[in-house]
């Protein structure tokens, strides 16, 4: 970890790096925890067998497949980060600032690295989860994103929100057609991961159209999931606020840590479909209008999660408690030591693009329009699936929830870094 801290600081032009710790598990996502302690003891138990078989070059990726990461070797990094940079920071003197700085997060590592970059700590994040994509919806606040970063060449893949958080009229041109764009185009980077031409495995007769002018549109998942963008664009343009609640709900719908996907055969792409056709509903109400419209054989029961079933309603449920988790997550403030939400909790419906009232805004996060951040008031009397920081005294029935705790250091492990360029 800290050669690869030297390495960026020496090849990339970095300032300053956090690296960030996961903290206590979520609430809601204690069924995907169960699923991955399952694998690791398969894992186990397959790598023990291959030992014994002779076979140890098998059995030794198996049995990195089954390492637990815990709350010692969080402690070790931490410390190592301390004896280096905290010694490097006292001889360069006062006014210096310590090139590496840990911070622990109350629970989600990705949540907190969108918080460092509200609050202005860092202005990159390198991580290799995709959830950082949600969290920088929920903030309303696009930052670089690195993926997949080489430590031999420095290649990577930057993504930002740009394109729906910041929506220009050029970029929404532009991301309704697939000409060759200009670097400056937010949804460069978007195409650049999508397909929009045939699969070779693919069926022609299903994209076959009876237009001619039709057959030189793009064609394959990438382009279907760029025309749901594109509609998450418009909705965004005219009421600030909507398309990020689309694009979050498609997401979840998709299925994620805390919501795993119970139904069958509907993956990223249907799921942004099925929210661009609903798109004309109440953002709280949308959920329950899709799954109506399923049929009841395409939901999957998962024994490990008894939080589902095939009950609409409890699917539902889940869907929205995890929507809330994504825009309210508990993290940790560093200028004042306290456990805030991602972004500010609401039980009111007020119009208007932004918050009149900067005092109830605590955590610094970008204001949206109030009627379009998810409405906690539904679960006002038991919001313990945030965290159990969150009791019922928590909100009132007359305006904004308030939650500022002592921020505990917490330790699970190391997972991601900001950096300040």
């Amino acid at each position: 970890m800290l050669k690869r801290c030297d390495e960026l600081f020496a090849n990339a032009s970095i300032r300053q790096i956090y690296l960030v710790f996961d903290g206590k598990r979520s609430p809601l996502k204690d069924s995907t925890n169960q699923e991955r302690a399952k694998k690791r003891r398969i894992n186990l138990i397959e790598a023990r067998r291959l030992k014994q078989e002779g076979m140890t070059i098998l059995s030794q990726d198996k049995y990195k497949a089954c390492i637990k990461v815990v709350h010692w070797m969080a402690q070790s990094v931490h410390k190592a980060v301390q004896n280096k940079y905290s010694s490097l920071h006292l001889l360069a003197g006062t006014n210096a600032l310590p090139k590496v700085k840990c911070v622990f997060s109350p629970y989600e590592a990705d949540a907190q690295l969108a918080k460092l970059c509200i609050d202005n700590y860092t202005q990159a994040v390198v991580t290799e989860d995709s959830d950082i994509l949600v969290y920088s919806a929920t903030c309303n606040l696009p930052f670089p994103i690195i993926y997949k970063l080489d430590r031999e060449t420095g290649s990577c893949n930057v993504i930002t929100m740009d394109w729906l958080l910041s929506p220009s009229t050029s970029t929404f041109n532009d991301a309704c057609t697939t000409r060759p764009s200009p670097p400056t185009d937010a949804f460069e980077s978007l195409r650049t991961h999508l397909s929009t031409q045939h699969y070779p495995h693919t069926n022609a007769k299903q994209y076959t159209t009876k237009s001619k002018k039709n057959n030189t549109s793009p064609k394959g998942p990438g382009a279907a999931l760029l025309t749901s963008l594109r509609a998450m664009v418009t909705k965004e343009k005219h009421l600030p606020g909507s398309g990020i609640r689309m694009f979050v709900q498609s997401c979840i719908l998709s299925g994620c840590d805390y919501a795993p996907n119970q139904l069958s055969g509907i993956g990223p792409v249907t799921s942004f479909k099925l929210i661009r056709e609903h798109s004309h509903r109440n953002s709280d109400e949308r959920f329950f209008h899709i799954l109506k419209s399923i049929p009841n054989d395409k939901f999957i029961s998962n024994p490990l999660n008894k939080q589902i079933s095939h009950s609409i309603d409890s699917y539902e449920t889940l869907l929205a408690k995890c929507e809330l988790v994504f825009y309210h997550h508990l993290v940790y403030q560093v200028s004042t030591n306290t456990i805030v939400p991602l972004t500010q909790f609401q039980h009111i419906l007020t119009l208007g693009k932004h918050n009149k009232n900067p005092d109830t805004n605590t955590n610094n996060s970008p204001s949206l329009t109030i009627s379009m951040v998810p409405c906690t008031k539904r679960f006002a009397n038991n919001l313990s699936f945030l965290g159990p920081e969150l009791n019922t005294n928590t909100c009132d029935d007359d305006g904004p929830c308030k939650i500022s705790v002592k921020a505990p250091l917490n330790l699970k492990h190391a997972a991601n870094r900001a950096l300040s360029p």
